[in-house]
């Protein structure tokens, strides 16, 4: 969020930062902090969610305080991850590709913190195998491809044809399901190549992509896939089947028996 308060278009837009955390102390801490550094900035609102509602939760609380604030329903939406920082092009290249008429959601090319290498172009499914993949080849390899959840840029009309972010998640395929949603419509998704964002990867959900995981967070994603399965692919049970397996036996090789478990017990 450090980054917002530098960015050369802030005056054109409002900045609304949601505390989904249960921490009354770190939202204080929060909201000192970015009143420092948006010092002068009359377009910065801070809020705070009753308590962790999930990242779709969080998403629609937010939404639903900038319906309630905004005179006009045709406004502009770019979702940011806490754990990101953006540069002064990041926005400008979001606004010039998406086309509410054509697309769902646009993302952004998702760079390490430090911006050395990109981690992120896109996200795949493919619901046959029950793999989710992230690719950082901007090479699109499966009709199901998704934008990366730490930026995502939609609209509020678009958001009122398909309906907020869907809170059954709680973590994890938010902007899968939502993707698949706008393709039910022939809404589609995609990536503005030349928009970067930087990301502290694994600092909020502490479930780094190398290293040992985060068993909360290995719920979340089993329980989800089967969420995404009822929702989307009711007839494709050995699929996630197939995934909740190949995910199990991952986990097992790599000695993380525990989070191998959980994938099962969803079988």
């Amino acid at each position: 969020m450090a980054s917002l308060h530098r960015h050369t278009t802030l005056h054109d837009v409002d900045v609304l930062v949601v505390d989904n955390s249960d921490s009354e102390e770190e939202f204080f801490q929060l909201a000192t902090s970015l009143n420092y550094n948006f010092n002068g900035f009359t377009g910065l609102d801070i809020k705070k969610t009753p308590s962790n509602l999930g990242l779709a939760g969080g998403i629609n609380f937010g939404l639903k305080h900038i319906r309630n604030n905004e005179t006009t329903s045709d406004f502009l939406v770019w979702i940011l991850n806490p754990d990101t920082k953006i540069d002064n092009d990041s926005l400008n290249e979001l606004i010039e590709l998406f086309n509410p008429s054509i697309h769902s959601i646009v993302g952004s090319i998702v760079k390490d913190y430090s911006g050395d290498r990109i981690i992120a172009s896109h996200g795949e499914f493919k619901p046959k195998l029950g793999h989710t993949i992230t690719r950082a080849d901007n090479i699109i390899g499966s009709r199901y491809f998704y934008p990366v959840g730490a930026s995502l840029f939609t609209s509020n009309s678009v958001l009122i044809n398909l309906g907020d972010f869907d809170e059954q998640y709680f973590l994890y395929f938010e902007e899968l399901d939502f993707t698949l949603k706008g393709l039910k419509v022939n809404l589609k998704p995609a990536i503005a190549e030349k928009s970067f964002v930087y990301h502290a990867q694994g600092v909020t959900t502490k479930n780094k992509a190398r290293g040992k995981k985060n068993l909360a967070m290995l719920r979340f994603q089993a329980s989800g896939l089967k969420k995404l399965y009822a929702k989307h692919f009711p007839k494709l049970g050995f699929g996630l089947r197939l995934g909740l397996l190949s995910k199990a036996m991952t986990l097992a090789i790599k000695g993380e028996f525990k989070g191998a478990l959980i994938f099962l017990n969803e079988l």
